[in-house]
């Protein structure tokens, strides 16, 4: 790549795939990738850069544009399976558009930006599951073990309505929010 070694950056204007061989690329400044661009991550194992195309890029690297991912060599993801796609001083901004291979029944895509003040920011790929079995995967999911497929949450603790122990909506979990029960116990049922 002619940008690699810069040390003012590259901005990316064109597709970038390895041909059925995953790659580490280097790049010792800055990385953009614009709204047209179109970076192709293959994915054919675990090992990164070996098995799985990565970017490692010594500056910011701005990201927009679209990332697509194959499998390669016919690698299926597992639960948990993670890819750290890029690894950056710095990231800016996230892809507009994220074109995924299908996966096994249960399993979803997730893109995780984690953006560390401390050190470098990593552009993951994680393969999560959907334990409650309600369409939606568990780091999206409000409620991961009782089925809620429209994320119902009326007092916006981020609980979904399912699956909320704060009966009471005062933000704390305890003894308050048992207590209308406890004045039912040992009643008759009320008129139906």
């Amino acid at each position: 790549m002619p940008c690699a070694t810069s040390s003012k950056g590259c901005r990316a204007s064109l597709t970038t795939h390895g041909a059925y061989s995953p790659a580490l690329i280097t790049f010792a400044g800055d990385l953009t990738f614009g709204i047209n661009n179109n970076l192709e991550i293959e994915i054919g194992g675990l090992l990164r850069g070996t098995e799985y195309d990565a970017l490692d890029v010594g500056g910011t690297a701005t990201l927009d544009g679209t990332l697509t991912v194959l499998l390669i060599n016919g690698f299926n993801p597992a639960a948990g399976d993670t890819f750290d796609i890029i690894i950056a001083t710095t990231t800016v901004g996230q892809f507009a558009t994220e074109l995924t291979p299908p996966l096994d029944p249960g399993l979803f895509w997730i893109t995780e930006y984690d953006l560390d003040p401390s050190g470098n920011d990593t552009v993951s790929l994680f393969i999560d599951t959907d334990d409650d079995t309600d369409g939606l995967s568990n780091t999206q999911d409000n409620c991961t073990q009782v089925s809620n497929p429209d994320q119902t949450d009326s007092d916006g603790d981020l609980y979904g309505n399912a699956c909320d122990a704060d009966f009471n909506n005062d933000g704390v979990v305890n003894g308050l929010d048992v207590g209308p029960f406890i004045g039912m116990f040992g009643t008759a049922p009320g008129p139906s």
